[in-house]
């Protein structure tokens, strides 16, 4: 007799709510998955996986849904293989914010594996990357960058090295350079040769504190972090850019948010700076010609604007 109420009223259900009401059950399954749970064949698995992969594609995922999703992901203790939860990750694309305690169970998870064999795997590659698609998303940016030095370990792995140098560039404020994490830097440049992404996290650390790198760059890779999952940043910006089309009055930026995004920009600004200059230092090194012949190629423009916060 319930089952038959139940029935009735999905019937009833606007399109609207029916889909939330499939979504919800979706995210319930994985929620409730048990250790000693059989998930070979299970098509409640797939089924559930399938919604979600739907309903993220097209409407994105709520805030609560994306934290739900990201402690399956990364729960050790039940039988989801590394594909299934791979899938999980790409679904986690926003409809509007992503919570920063998603951001946090994430890094945690990578660090977890950096110094245990094997290390980290593939998986804890996409996160990362995920983390890199989503940061201009976030809620806020004070709780990951507190966990700065942790992510600053991320360069130990061959693996994670582009993806976390980028992240680094992206949270680096002038008290996070210190003079051992230049040291590792270069260590790992010499092993590895000037790698663009070591280069440039090696730039905003010469931004913000040119007495700790005082070492001449290789600017000649004006590309220092390549653009991954070209697809996959594209589906989440066309998701939130369509949720976002009425935002909501409590979603606006906060001041926090609005002065580390400045910052930002004045990093891009300054780097222009500093690539001019390293060729300003080039045709000097070059050619016994005076400033006058130089002095255009140096923008004093953006050199007056910079600010270091």
């Amino acid at each position: 007799m319930a089952d038959d109420e139940n029935e009735a009223v999905q019937d009833h259900e606007s399109p609207g709510k029916r889909k939330h009401r499939i979504l919800e059950e979706a995210v319930l399954f994985f929620k409730n998955l048990k250790k000693e749970d059989n998930l070979r064949g299970n098509v409640k698995l797939q089924l559930s996986l399938e919604n979600i992969i739907k309903h993220s594609m097209s409407h994105g995922l709520s805030s609560e849904h994306i934290n739900d999703l990201m402690k399956v992901i990364i729960n050790p203790h039940h039988k989801l293989s590394q594909g299934i939860r791979t899938k999980l990750v790409k679904c986690l694309i926003p409809c509007r914010k992503v919570p920063q305690t998603a951001a946090v169970l994430a890094v945690l998870a990578i660090s977890s594996k950096i110094f245990s064999s094997p290390g980290p795997s593939n998986l804890h590659s996409i996160l990362l990357r995920w983390l890199l698609l989503i940061f201009d998303h976030l809620e806020g940016f004070d709780q990951l960058h507190n966990l700065y030095n942790i992510i600053f370990t991320f360069v130990n792995s061959y693996l994670l090295l582009p993806h976390a140098c980028h992240l680094l560039f992206l949270l680096t404020r002038k008290h996070d350079v210190k003079l051992y994490k230049v040291h590792q830097l270069l260590e790992l440049s010499r092993k590895l040769g000037p790698e663009p992404c070591i280069m440039g996290l090696l730039f905003i650390y010469k931004v913000y504190c040119p007495h700790l790198v005082t070492m001449r760059l290789d600017y000649s890779n004006k590309v220092f972090f390549k653009a991954h999952d070209s697809t996959w940043r594209s589906t989440i910006m066309d998701v939130v850019s369509q949720q976002q089309q009425e935002p909501d009055e409590g979603e606006k930026r906060s001041a926090t948010e609005i002065a580390y995004r400045r910052g930002k920009e004045r990093r891009v600004q300054v780097m222009s700076f500093f690539l001019s200059l390293s060729r300003f230092l080039s045709v000097q090194d070059q050619t016994s010609n005076t400033l006058r012949t130089t002095a255009a190629l140096l923008p004093f423009r953006e050199l007056l604007q910079y600010r270091c916060d």
